[in-house]
């Protein structure tokens, strides 16, 4: 059968994990995924281990953030910190191009960044934010990192995202549903979506995403895979070369899922429950090197 043929001339390599890990692009660069140097793959980020309260003021009595000049940036680590508002950063709302705030019990920012018109980063991983931020009016903003929080997304109220946005982190959360074309994204390049509780592949999402290069979806409960899921990323126009469905409970693969992928390099699907592949799944990939 072709597609098996095509199964056994596929470059294998096994991924221990728990025992050995790697950096992203270290260890995806024996592909020429020609990952950048500064992107380390979203499980590897590292976020500090001491405090810091970088650029604004943050008082331990009151809980609170106070900002004064014109900082560019607002870095914040094991400070308790539950609420921000937009009163908390006024003097920085034309100054602040970067928010971090990492274990830090952030609850509820209601629309604090909504003057942030300049902000180009926002990370605010490993806290206990349950309602996804407002961040329809940061305009500029190209990097978003929410891992580890209790987010779910809601049909009756959820946030546009900025059209300039290359890289999003939502791994670690609740996530079990999102909207049809969420991820009308031109810049988006990179985004995790691992461990959240989503059922179904979100394919509907990714509406002219052209410029996914990984797309991380691992450890869901995903438990099939069709042409209708993975339809978004066919064709020449799609730069997508990494995706990571592993980790979830795939039981069967329908006819054609894979084909028109095919810039696609790496896929993998290991860990989950495959028992019915059906034919020519593998064929039409061109370019796959690492299955």
């Amino acid at each position: 059968m072709s597609w098996l043929w095509r199964f056994q001339a596929v470059t294998f390599c096994c991924l221990i994990y728990g025992i050995n890990s790697f950096l992203g692009y270290e260890y995806w660069k024996r592909y020429a995924l020609n990952y950048p140097s500064d992107w380390t793959g979203f499980r590897r980020a590292y976020y500090g281990r001491y405090r810091l309260c970088s650029g604004c003021s943050c008082s331990d009595i009151d809980r609170k953030v106070t900002c004064s000049g014109t900082p560019s940036s607002l870095t914040i680590r094991y400070k308790i910190i539950k609420t921000l508002s937009q009163e908390d950063l006024l003097a920085a709302n034309d100054s602040l191009t970067s928010i971090e705030i990492y274990n830090s019990g952030l609850e509820s920012i209601l629309n604090a960044f909504h003057p942030l018109t300049k902000l180009k980063t926002l990370k605010l991983a490993q806290n206990q934010l349950k309602d996804f931020p407002d961040i329809s009016k940061n305009v500029a903003l190209q990097e978003l990192d929410l891992y580890a929080n209790q987010i779910k997304l809601w049909r009756h109220s959820f946030t546009a995202l900025p059209k300039e946005l290359t890289r999003i982190n939502l791994i670690s959360n609740k996530i079990d549903w999102i909207p049809d074309s969420w991820f009308d994204l031109p810049n988006l390049e990179y985004i995790g979506l691992s461990y959240n509780n989503l059922k179904r592949f979100p394919g509907s999402s990714f509406v002219n995403c052209k410029s996914l290069i990984y797309l991380g979806i691992d450890a869901n409960q995903i438990s099939f895979l069709s042409v209708t899921n993975l339809k978004p990323f066919y064709g020449n126009g799609s730069k997508l070369v990494h995706l990571n469905v592993g980790k979830n409970a795939i039981s069967s693969i329908s006819t054609g899922a894979f084909s028109g992928l095919i810039h696609l390099k790496v896929l993998e699907l290991q860990e989950n429950n495959i028992n019915s592949i059906a034919a020519k799944v593998f064929h039409d990939m061109p370019e796959l090197r690492h299955l």
